[in-house]
């Protein structure tokens, strides 16, 4: 059995990444209420712009952490506002591919300016070297957990100069 100090560690990292991801979400609901889009429309939207060679629902969800369901549901949204197009894969027909529409590329550019606005102030007082050693501590503690316990976590890549 584990004692209270072994523990600890466990303990900051859970604090830590729930008050991370807390403040991320409530960032995500300012910028999302401050362009007219939910905050999930806002996050597929911006994943499909920024990422668009990952361009399927299923992909979407899987990168996102959301369901496949909720995606899907978002994408009719988006489509409906004209933001998004559903195009039938020809060797998969079960497949569409989500392409951005030209109509949400105004909105893309201001919220890709909020985003730089906003990542100054997220990173303020944060070197580059330190973020990059935070994402390689991220990217070992995401690949131990993968390898160590046999979980599937497709697509997690963090590429920074120093390669461990």
């Amino acid at each position: 059995m584990p004692n209270d100090e072994s523990l600890r560690p466990f303990e900051y990292y859970t604090i830590f990444t729930r008050r991370v991801m807390s403040a991320l979400d409530q960032w995500f609901d300012m910028l999302s209420g401050s362009v007219g889009l939910s905050n999930s429309e806002l996050k597929v939207l911006a994943f499909l712009h920024a990422k668009p060679s990952s361009d399927t629902a299923q992909w979407t969800a899987t990168q996102l952490g959301i369901s496949k369901a909720l995606v899907s549901k978002v994408v009719e949204q988006l489509c409906t506002k004209g933001y998004l197009k559903q195009v039938q894969d020809r060797d998969d027909r079960r497949c569409y591919h989500l392409i951005v529409q030209d109509a949400a590329k105004p909105l893309l550019a201001g919220i890709n300016e909020q985003f730089i606005q906003s990542w100054e102030i997220i990173s303020r007082g944060i070197s580059d070297e330190e973020f990059k050693q935070y994402l390689n501590v991220m990217s070992k503690i995401i690949r131990n957990i993968s390898e160590g316990f046999g979980f599937d976590m497709p697509g997690i890549s963090i590429d920074t100069d120093d390669k461990q």
